[in-house]
Parts: C-alpha cells; sequence; structure tokens
C-alpha cells in the first residue's frame, strides 16, 4: 500500500503511477486532489466514500491475526501549510469516525509541521499545536531516527509523519526514510505492518495444465451412470460429485504457484542502473558539500531516461502486435476507467454504510430486488421428488411446488434438447478460458475431457428440466460492480452495474435451451417456409 501526498495530477487525473496491478485511490472531483492511495490488487480493501476529500484518503483494509481477520483504517492525508488549522479538519473528521467505529487506523501525512519531538531542526506553532493534539487524542508517532524527510538544495527537515491508534504501534516494524530516489524533494518513507498470520498467496494457472495427465485423472475419478436421475437428491449428488471429480483432477494436473510480491519492468535496462547509481552518489556528495547544481543535472538526466525508456517500450509492444485477440486485450486495457471502485454507498435512509458488508447488502438491495437471504435450513432439506425447494424466491412468498413424478412431455421435450451432439457443440462455442463462476470450471475442462463428460452432462440437464430444478452448486453466483460510465457520484449504489459469472455447466444448459426455443419460434413463425 503506497500512501501518496501531493500526486503528479494532469486533466483532474494522478499520473504516473502503475495501475495495471494495483488499485488507484483518489477524489476524482477534485481538479488538484492533493491525497491518493495505490493498493495493490490482492489486497482487498474497500474505499471509504465519505473520506475520499482532496487532502485526505481513506480505505479499510482485513489485517489477519491469530483470531481471523482485523479491520483496520488506512489514511494519505495531506496538512496544507497555508492552514491556520492543525491538524486540518479532514483529519479531526476521520480520527472521530474511527473511534466511533472502534477500529485501529494509520495516518500517512505531509505535516508541514516542525518539532524536534519528531526530529525537526526547530519548533514552529504549527508543530505545537500537532504535538498537543497527538498526546490528548493518545495518538502513536511511528517515525524513527533523525533521517530527513524532505531535502531540497536549501534545507532538510522531517516535515512528513506516521501515525497510528495505540493498539496498533506494536505491530509498526522497521520504519525507515528510503535512500531511494524518489524523484521528489521529500523521501521515500517504508515500513512494515506485522500481522500475527501470513496467509500465503497461491493460484494455478488453467493455462499450465498438463492436459493428458488430466484427462487421465478425470477418466478415473468419474463414476458415471446412466440410469436415470428421478429424484432432486439424486441429482444434486450426481452434480457435486462431477464438480469434485473436475476440480480434483485439476488439482492433480496443475501446479500450485505461490503469486510473487515482485513483479519486473520491461522498460527497466542497465544504462538507467548506471544514471540511478550515479545520481544517488551525487545526492549523497550533495548532501556533504551543498553543491547541488551536479546532482540537479543528473536527476534531469535520469528523468529524461525514464520517459524515453518507457516510450520505447511501447513502441516495441504495439510493434509485436500481430493478431486479433492481442489487440482486442490491449484496447480494453486503454480504454479501463481506472475509478475508485465501490466504496461505501449511501442507503434507503441516505445514511452511509461503514463496512463491506453493509455496503454489499445495500448492492443487493439495488440491484436484485425481492430477493431473500438463504440459510442452511433452507438448503438442507433436499429429501425426495416431493420437496418444496423453489427455484425461484419472492420477498413476501415463497412458490412451493409439489413436484410429482416426471410427466411424459417433460422427458420428451429434455431428451430432445439435451443429445451428446448437442451438449458438444454448446461446450465448443465458449473461449476456453472464459472466466469462471465459484466453482472454478473453466470451460476448457470440459473441453479437454475428450467427451467422457457429455453422456453425465446429459444425464445431469435431462434430470434438472425433467424435475424443475436446479442443482444448489450451479446457482452459486460471483457479482463483480463496475462504475457506470459518466457517474460521478460514487455513493449512489445505482453509478455502479452488476457484472454475474455464473456456473459454466448452467451456462452451457442455459445456451441449449435458448438455442431450442429459438428454433420452434423460427418452425411456427408466421410466413416462415421450411426448405
Amino acid at each position: 500500500i503506497a500512501l501518496i501526498q501531493e500526486p503528479w495530477t494532469n486533466n483532474n487525473k494522478v499520473l504516473g503511477l502503475p495501475e495495471t496491478f494495483n488499485k488507484l485511490i483518489y477524489n476524482e472531483d477534485d481538479p488538484i486532489p492533493r491525497t491518493a492511495i495505490l493498493v495493490n490488487s490482492r489486497i482487498k480493501c474497500l474505499p471509504i466514500t465519505e473520506f475520499i476529500r482532496r487532502d485526505i484518503v481513506v480505505i479499510l483494509i482485513e489485517v489477519p491475526t491469530s483470531n481471523g481477520l482485523t479491520e483496520m483504517y488506512v489514511a494519505s492525508a495531506y496538512f496544507p501549510g497555508d492552514s491556520e488549522e492543525i491538524p486540518p479538519p479532514d483529519v479531526l473528521d476521520f480520527v472521530s469516525y474511527c473511534r466511533r467505529q472502534n477500529k485501529p487506523f494509520i495516518i500517512g501525512c505531509d505535516a508541514n509541521a516542525h518539532h524536534t519531538v519528531w526530529n525537526s531542526t526547530d519548533v514552529n506553532t504549527r508543530g505545537e499545536y500537532l504535538l498537543e493534539y497527538i498526546i490528548n487524542n493518545n495518538i502513536e508517532i511511528c517515525n524513527k531516527g533523525c533521517k530527513p524527510t524532505f531535502v531540497n538544495s536549501i534545507r532538510e527537515e522531517v516535515l512528513d509523519l506516521t501515525l497510528c491508534s495505540v493498539n496498533v504501534s506494536e505491530n509498526m516494524k522497521n520504519w525507515h526514510v528510503s535512500d531511494e530516489i524518489s524523484l521528489s524533494d521529500h523521501r521515500q518513507i517504508l515500513f512494515e505492518y506485522q500481522a500475527n498470520e501470513f496467509i500465503t498467496d497461491s493460484y494455478r494457472n488453467p493455462r499450465k495444465t498438463k492436459w493428458d495427465l488430466y484427462f487421465s485423472k478425470l477418466s478415473n475419478e468419474i463414476n458415471f451412470s446412466d440410469k436415470n436421475l428421478n429424484t432432486i437428491q439424486e441429482l444434486e449428488e450426481a452434480s457435486e460429485q462431477m464438480l469434485e471429480s473436475i476440480q480434483e483432477a485439476f488439482h492433480a494436473s496443475c501446479p500450485l504457484t505461490v503469486r510473487s510480491s515482485n513483479r519486473d519492468v520491461s522498460w527497466w535496462n542497465k544504462h538507467l542502473q548506471i544514471l540511478r547509481k550515479k545520481t544517488r552518489k551525487l545526492f549523497n556528495r550533495a548532501k556533504r558539500t551543498m553543491e547541488w547544481d551536479l546532482y540537479k543535472i543528473a536527476l534531469t538526466e535520469y528523468n529524461k531516461e525514464i520517459r524515453r525508456s518507457k516510450r520505447m517500450d511501447w513502441r516495441r509492444t504495439c510493434e509485436n502486435i500481430e493478431n486479433t485477440p492481442v489487440v482486442a486485450r490491449l484496447q480494453k486495457v486503454l480504454s479501463k476507467d481506472h475509478t475508485n471502485g465501490l466504496g461505501t454507498v449511501k442507503d434507503k435512509n441516505d445514511c452511509l454504510t461503514s463496512n463491506k458488508e453493509e455496503t454489499l447488502e445495500v448492492m443487493m438491495q439495488t440491484h436484485f430486488p425481492c430477493s431473500i437471504q438463504i440459510g442452511n435450513d433452507d438448503e438442507s432439506n433436499l429429501g425426495n421428488n416431493t420437496g418444496n425447494k423453489p427455484t425461484r424466491m419472492h420477498s413476501n412468498e415463497r412458490i412451493h411446488e409439489n413436484l410429482q413424478k416426471p410427466i411424459y412431455d417433460a422427458k420428451h421435450i429434455a431428451e430432445t434438447i439435451f443429445t451428446p451432439s448437442k451438449v458438444d457443440w454448446a461446450i465448443n462455442s465458449f473461449n476456453p478460458f472464459k472466466s469462471p463462476g465459484i466453482d472454478g470450471i473453466y470451460p476448457v475442462f470440459l473441453q479437454k475431457s475428450n467427451g467422457i463428460l457429455t453422456s453425465y452432462l446429459c444425464n445431469l440437464f435431462k434430470a434438472s428440466l425433467t424435475l424443475k430444478y436446479i442443482p444448489k452448486s450451479w446457482r452459486q453466483v460471483r457479482v463483480v460492480f463496475i462504475p457506470k460510465a459518466n457517474k460521478k457520484d460514487k455513493t449512489s449504489p445505482k453509478s455502479f452495474r452488476p457484472i454475474s459469472l455464473t456456473s459454466i455447466i448452467l451456462k452451457i444448459m442455459e445456451k441449449l435451451i435458448d438455442q431450442h426455443i429459438k428454433t420452434l419460434c423460427f418452425m411456427h413463425h408466421c410466413g416462415q417456409v421450411l426448405l
């Protein structure tokens, strides 16, 4: 997580920061935002919309501990040097908010205040007021040592502070001012927050699957029976068995990869490394001799070479594009709206939510109205084919159907719709690596099964249509909310639209039924002539 003050802006946007694998959060409505937070995309965070302002940006993150996940606020703040209020009202509001929510916080700030307590060279009025506030509110100062955080050709000073609540101060480790060139007169401040638990971020890349091994494992795992599935329980068990067999075969044939936190950039080269070393040497010499001219010349050359290297790398990337899918992916990246994403929103009482659970509840009520939450008791009543499990729910009533023995018409229709050839066609119509649902099943898992799953799927689809029941695992949906274009009010739930990722198994069944309905409509449409 990078807490940024006074970022580079152009055309009302914060630029110059890597957004490919990160999430950049700042006040998009302000023409010159003075704070921003850059968060690694693997870190779960919730932007606190109430505190996305010009001089403060706040997010809520989850920290792993021995007792589970703990929520904590992280803020980037700028204290205007020309303001008489210290701390500024934004910070006062934020600290009070944390007290009300009873949650810890960390603040990284450009305080523009001097005091010898944090090893400034002198004390000014702003520093006295800030120290008084820190003491009165039981806030910890994390700064260590006397290394200046602000350095230019005129002076060196400690102006940047890292503040935190008392209950997290013991976990703040390795705080230091970096020697790395920051391309700014402010130095980079680095520190670690030591959690009590470490979660390894690992994943499996389906493109690296050994497909011969996958097919062999799947053949051993799958236990196909062509007998009819006459009850809901039999359908559920058969569906679960198939999903487990696919997942186990995938896990056995695809290596587990631990995600690395280091990402090499393609534009970095040996010449840049030499220039960086030279610039760092001249900077250290200038601090001793006060001769800054050579350092400024070297820094300018280093900056220009970085920009030149990036342009050359981008040109090479574009010249090497040879096929349409790559162009499509490139266009998608370039046209992506890098906005703050979903944060805290207003509920029906016009009050802002305070955590992710409240936010998701409001979003579900807004975009999926007339739905109810299903508990474990609702999922357990699957005894036989006379069960009352509905496939559609309403807020005021549930539709209870008495599932009688399958009628001939339903069986006949199912036999017509779901044939091995049609199922194979539907399976192969999907992009092999289309985003999966919660079950993690990619279309390629079915496409690489060499047909051994076709009969199994036919049986499942026929039973599902005949029994008028969708298995639980097919009904689980991953929903992602993305911002709508030209919607500036990020506190409104309607400024976002949901993208639903359902199971590929259900998508295949839907495609076959949809094709059947279209065929019937074509055949019986007035004026159509069948050749």
